[in-house]
């Protein structure tokens, strides 16, 4: 799942934003071990949640197939601006170890906001292909 992206260049990020290779704060410096921290469980969450989406979409390509014909092209051009969708997503979210704080804090809410329409729109089209799959099973 981790093809696109990479897993070397995942495991980059992750050091990074977990600031291995970087010096550590003052003992007394709980501001910054609170957003390393809170990089880290973000950076994490967003990988797990993109790996999601992989999946789902991956699942949605073997239900393609039995889309009714009226909905085949639309529905494979949907799936295909989801996946591109999805490594934009990923892209901007690899970024996130180079920002800093104040970048940070406004590159964390779009990716999180870009990440929710993601997993809204590919359930979203999952309904439609179980919808579709219903209706044309009865029809024939």
């Amino acid at each position: 799942m981790l093809n696109r992206v990479g897993f070397p260049a995942l495991l980059a990020c992750l050091l990074a934003v977990s600031g291995c290779g970087q010096s550590r704060p003052a003992v007394g410096n709980a501001d910054s071990t609170s957003t390393l921290r809170d990089r880290l469980l973000f950076q994490t969450s967003v990988t797990e949640r993109l790996a999601a989406t992989r999946a789902q979409l991956d699942s949605l390509k073997v239900e393609l197939p039995h889309a009714t014909a009226e909905m085949g092209a639309a529905v494979q051009h949907r799936a295909a601006t989801l996946s591109a969708d999805r490594d934009s997503v990923a892209a901007r979210a690899a970024e996130l170890s180079a920002a800093t704080d104040e970048e940070w804090q406004r590159m964390k809410l779009k990716t999180a906001d870009l990440l929710d329409s993601l997993e809204h729109r590919i359930a979203s089209l999952r309904e439609e292909l179980r919808e579709s799959g219903r209706h044309g099973s009865s029809r024939r």
